[in-house]
C-alpha cells in the first residue's frame, strides 16, 4: 500500500469523526436540559464522565451528581 493510499483512509476517517460528531452536537441541541445531556451522553453514546464533563464544559463533579439522582429516583 502507497502511502497516498494511507493518507486517504486517514482523511476519509477524519471526514466520517466530523461527521459523526457534528450529528452528536445537533442531537444534544434538541435536548432540553445539561442533566439531559449528560444522560444521554453516558447511557446511550457511552461516554465516561470525564470526556462529558469536557465536551458540555461543566465540572466532572456535576456529571457524577446527574448519575447519582437518577439511581436514587430508581430506588
Amino acid at each position: 500500500m502507497s502511502n497516498s493510499a494511507v493518507a486517504t483512509i486517514e482523511e476519509v476517517e477524519e471526514v466520517e469523526a466530523a461527521a459523526a460528531e457534528e450529528a452528536l452536537k445537533s442531537h444534544l441541541a434538541t435536548l432540553p436540559t445539561i442533566s439531559a445531556r449528560i444522560r444521554y451522553l453516558r447511557h446511550e453514546v457511552g461516554m465516561q464522565r470525564g470526556e462529558v464533563a469536557k465536551l458540555l464544559n461543566v465540572r466532572y463533579q456535576h456529571v457524577r451528581n446527574v448519575e447519582l439522582q437518577l439511581l436514587k429516583r430508581v430506588q
